[in-house]
Parts: structure tokens; sequence; C-alpha cells
């Protein structure tokens, strides 16, 4: 299992810019308090947690095989409903 950020999804600026102000408020709250490997580990779970998992699933997503008839439904909200349906029908929900 891999949490890849390609840039086929175009979120490594993204990321990068949001990462840097969650740093920076983490690095303003910590005072004068040590920069230690739990507090990075921390800073980097908040960035993790609040913003990049979600778009590094998206681009996994789109990296990974996929079946051919997700592309219908990507962009549009109305095929996206009629498939979960569908799904759901024939799963009998």
């Amino acid at each position: 299992m891999g949490n890849f950020n390609d840039p086929i999804a175009g979120q490594g600026a993204n990321n990068a810019a949001h990462c840097a102000g969650i740093y920076l408020k983490a690095i303003l709250d910590r005072g004068d308090k040590p920069f230690d490997p739990a507090w990075m580990q921390d800073t980097f779970e908040t960035f993790w947690q609040t913003r990049a998992q979600h778009s590094t699933a998206l681009t996994d997503a789109l990296l990974n095989p996929h079946p051919e008839d997700t592309g219908p439904f990507l962009g549009d909200p109305e095929e996206a409903l009629a498939y979960v349906a569908s799904v759901a029908a024939s799963h009998g929900d």
C-alpha cells in the first residue's frame, strides 16, 4: 500500500502551501519549546489528517488500476448517483 503524492492530480504545490501554513502556525505556537521528534511527528500528523491524506487518496485512485466504468461519473454528479444506485440495487440495498 502506497501513499504517494504524484503530480498527476496537481496537488503538490497546493499541499506545499497548506503544509507551510500548518507548519508556520505550529512553529509560532511552540514558542521557546524545543522542536523535538514528537513535535515534528505531531505537526506532520496534523498536516496529514487535515489536508494531505485526501489529495493523496485521489492521486492514488488516479494512478492505480480501477474499473473502466469510473470515467463517466468522475465529473458528472448525475452519473455518479446513477452508478451508486445501480451498485446498491445489485446488492439489494
